[in-house]
């Protein structure tokens, strides 16, 4: 039997309409917490960052420009990691909150 302590995803919901990849990241998550696994996941879609990561590490051009809990990632911090706030506010509307 496979008891893995860490599962490493990269960009696992690329492809996925938002209703689907917000019940893919829930599962994900329920699946880390229920048997204890870290997870590092890969996301461009910062508004699921903020709901299932407990840490976000944000990078641009290969340096981390951000390493921190979701409720420390603003508007200052989303500028540093996309470069315009404006592109992250539009990027933010387009994931936004799916049931």
């Amino acid at each position: 039997m496979q008891e893995p302590t860490l599962i490493l995803a990269d960009e696992p919901v690329a492809s996925l309409d938002p209703t689907t990849a917000d019940r893919v990241l829930g599962l994900l998550y329920t699946i880390c917490k229920t048997d204890g696994i870290t997870a590092v996941v890969s996301l461009h879609q910062l508004e699921f960052a903020r709901r299932y990561a407990e840490h976000i590490v944000g990078l641009t051009r290969g340096s981390v420009v951000f390493d921190g809990p979701p409720t420390k990632l603003g508007p200052t911090e989303i500028n540093r990691i996309y470069g315009t706030v404006a592109r992250a506010e539009t990027m933010a509307r387009k994931t936004g909150t799916y049931a």
